[in-house]
């Protein structure tokens, strides 16, 4: 078992409720998990394998949750960059944990194109939310991509993300987080949040869900429950 089995799991169990709000967008656990499927899928044909590395720099949407699962399922290493940090401290962990790809808003491409463009490990920029000649158009990828499962999943101890820490103690660095890691965490927040009442459970975040906010999201799911995302916090519309 890992977090990729997990998810599917749910997925089979509760494959027409509603799994992600994001704005206008409403995904149910059947649609999520096909574009999850054909984003890994897309990834490969890029010659992405278990163990690279890919950076995400985006807000809290729909796409960043498809790609945390899509990590999960293919056994991509994760870098997870806060879009909230500042540019000195994204650019820091960028050259330090050194992506084989990078999964980047638009609105974030022309602040740290130079940082990404100097490492030599990048070999693919895949650009979500805008339009660019340069790089790759996250949509495309998907709709261009097969939804057939893959058949190499991650081992238990398999790396599944480096998490930087607050750097209190001098500057950031990255903590490496297993998938067993993560399952561990996860049982622990389902503890902790008493996700007893399975269907029920919806829970909106307004920190970065690339971020610690994103253990949330498996909990969630294994609940059978709604993940609401907000890019900014509004009072009223989280009421």
């Amino acid at each position: 078992m890992n977090v990729s089995t997990l998810f599917q799991r749910a997925v089979k169990r509760f494959a027409e409720k509603e799994a992600v709000v994001d704005g206008q967008v409403r995904m149910n656990y059947s649609q999520l998990y096909n574009r999850t499927v054909r984003l890994v899928n897309g990834l490969y044909g890029l010659g992405l394998r278990k163990g690279d590395r890919i950076a995400c720099l985006m807000p809290n949407c729909y796409q960043a949750v498809e790609f945390v699962m899509a990590c999960y399922k293919a056994g991509f290493v994760r870098i997870q960059l806060g879009f909230r940090l500042s540019m000195d401290e994204i650019f820091h962990m960028i050259a330090d944990s050194e992506p084989d790809a990078f999964l980047i808003d638009y609105q974030y491409l022309q602040k740290v194109e130079d940082a990404i463009l100097a490492l030599k490990t990048v070999k693919h920029v895949i650009s979500v939310s805008g339009s660019t000649e340069k790089y790759i158009d996250y949509e495309t990828l998907i709709e261009k991509s097969s939804a057939d499962e893959i058949t190499e999943v991650p081992e238990l101890d398999d790396l599944a993300s480096l998490n930087y820490t607050s750097g209190t103690t001098g500057v950031l660095k990255a903590a490496m987080l297993s998938h067993r890691n993560w399952i561990s965490a996860m049982k622990q927040y389902m503890l902790c949040e008493g996700f007893s009442h399975v269907g029920d459970v919806r829970v909106c975040y307004v920190a970065p869900i690339t971020h610690a906010a994103g253990l949330g999201l498996l909990p969630t799911f294994l609940a059978g429950g709604s993940n609401i995302l907000m890019r900014e916090f509004d009072v009223k519309r989280l009421l």
